[in-house]
């Protein structure tokens, strides 16, 4: 009857026995191979290990890839987005200053129609008077004839 020995007392036997090439622990090493049998190396090939450095490299790349094709589509969607609030912001702008515009032209119509009343008959006739008598200092002239002709005076 065989007596089968605990895992870690064969490894101690392999690795004690394998040292030397002694036909003694060449049978030993025969008679431990029958019963377990042959050695394996659950680790991996330095191809498979070198074959899974190259996937997850092209892994890696492909998710880099994929990350920076996604950042471009995001800021192209963000420049379109920017560029039609800043379209839309424009439209407002304008319409905004054609309202201001109206507004000062509604409440520009009493003062316009003030001036055309009592002003400008009183200064298109200094005007021209200006222009007859040619003075040296014609703004000084125009001042003294607005006092001078003032229908609010009179």
């Amino acid at each position: 009857m065989r007596e089968f020995l605990p895992f870690w007392v064969v490894l101690f036997l392999i690795s004690d026995v394998t040292k030397d090439n002694d036909p003694e622990y060449t049978t030993v090493i025969d008679e431990i191979v029958k019963c377990i049998g042959k050695p394996r190396n659950y680790g991996l090939t330095p191809e498979e290990k070198a074959e899974l450095e190259f996937k997850a490299t092209e892994e890696k790349l492909r998710r880099e890839f994929a990350k920076k094709a996604e950042m471009e589509q995001k800021e192209a969607l963000e420049a379109a987005e920017r560029a039609a609030h800043w379209e839309e912001w424009n439209k407002r702008l304008e319409e905004v200053k054609k309202q201001e515009v109206e507004l000062l032209e509604a409440h520009s119509v009493p003062l316009r129609n003030y001036l055309m009343k009592n002003v400008m008959p009183t200064l298109t006739h200094g005007l021209i008077e200006c222009c007859k008598v040619r003075p040296d200092d014609p703004v000084d002239f125009l001042a003294e004839y607005l006092f001078q002709k003032n229908p609010q005076v009179e």
